[in-house]
Protein backbone atom coordinates (compact mmCIF):
# COMPACT_ATOMS: atom_id res chain seq x y z
CA UNK A 1 0.00 0.00 0.00
CA UNK A 2 1.60 3.21 -0.56
CA UNK A 3 0.69 6.74 0.38
CA UNK A 4 0.38 10.18 -1.57
CA UNK A 5 2.53 13.17 -0.13
CA UNK A 6 1.90 16.75 -1.86
CA UNK A 7 5.25 18.51 -1.29
CA UNK A 8 5.62 21.88 -2.88
CA UNK A 9 2.90 21.69 -5.14
CA UNK A 10 3.90 18.42 -6.60
CA UNK A 11 2.11 15.08 -5.94
CA UNK A 12 4.56 12.26 -4.84
CA UNK A 13 3.83 8.52 -3.96
CA UNK A 14 5.68 6.90 -0.98
CA UNK A 15 6.26 3.73 -0.60
CA UNK A 16 7.94 1.88 2.47
CA UNK A 17 11.46 2.57 0.74
CA UNK A 18 11.09 6.25 -0.21
CA UNK A 19 10.12 7.05 3.84
CA UNK A 20 13.87 7.88 4.40
CA UNK A 21 13.79 10.74 0.77
CA UNK A 22 10.12 11.70 2.23
CA UNK A 23 11.66 13.23 5.84
CA UNK A 24 14.85 14.05 3.97
CA UNK A 25 12.60 16.47 1.60
CA UNK A 26 10.33 17.37 4.53
CA UNK A 27 13.23 18.59 6.62
CA UNK A 28 14.85 20.39 3.26
CA UNK A 29 11.53 21.67 1.61
CA UNK A 30 9.71 22.21 4.73
CA UNK A 31 5.85 21.14 5.73
CA UNK A 32 4.94 17.86 4.24
CA UNK A 33 1.57 17.56 3.98
CA UNK A 34 -0.67 13.92 3.59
Amino acid sequence: MSVMYEISGHKMIANNRDIIFIRFEKGKSGDLQP
